[in-house]
C-alpha cells in the first residue's frame, strides 16, 4: 500500500495491535495455540497458525512497521519452535487438522498446509536480523 494512501495509518495500526496481541499470548512451547481466541485453555503448540505468525512478524521488522528489539525474540524463539517441530525425516508436526474450529493437536499431526505456512516463515527468515 502506498505510503500516501488514504487508509494506510488505519491498516498499519491494526497490522501493530494485532502484533502486540500475538507477542503476548506466545505460549510457554513459543508458539500459539489452535484458538487464538481461548489459548489460555488450548494451549498446546501448533505449527501452521505459528508459521503465519513467525511470518508476518518478520516481516513486519524487515519492512519498519515492528521494532525488531521489541519483536525480534518473540520471532526467534517462534521460528526455533517450528524447526524443533521438524521430526528427523522432515515431517512437520503439531500441524492442526482440517476442520470447521480449533481442536486438540498432537505431536504426529501434519497437513500440506502446515508445511507451507512453515515455508513462508523460512523466507522470512533467511536473512532475519
Amino acid at each position: 500500500m502506498p505510503e500516501d494512501h488514504d487508509s494506510r495509518t488505519h491498516f498499519v495500526d491494526t497490522f501493530r495491535a494485532m502484533a502486540k496481541t500475538f507477542q503476548a499470548i506466545q505460549s510457554k512451547a513459543c508458539l500459539w495455540a489452535p484458538s487464538l481466541l481461548d489459548y489460555e485453555h488450548a494451549a498446546a503448540p501448533e505449527t501452521s497458525g505459528s508459521g503465519f505468525i513467525v511470518f508476518v512478524l518478520a516481516w513486519g521488522v524487515k519492512n519498519g512497521l515492528l521494532d525488531g528489539s521489541e519483536y525480534g525474540p518473540v520471532i526467534d524463539k517462534g521460528w526455533q519452535a517450528l524447526t524443533g517441530a521438524v521430526e528427523e525425516n522432515g515431517k512437520l508436526g503439531w500441524v492442526q487438522q482440517v476442520g470447521n474450529a480449533p481442536d486438540e493437536v498432537r505431536p504426529e499431526d501434519t497437513q500440506f498446509y502446515g508445511g507451507g505456512a512453515f515455508l513462508l516463515a523460512a523466507t522470512q527468515m533467511m536473512d532475519f536480523e
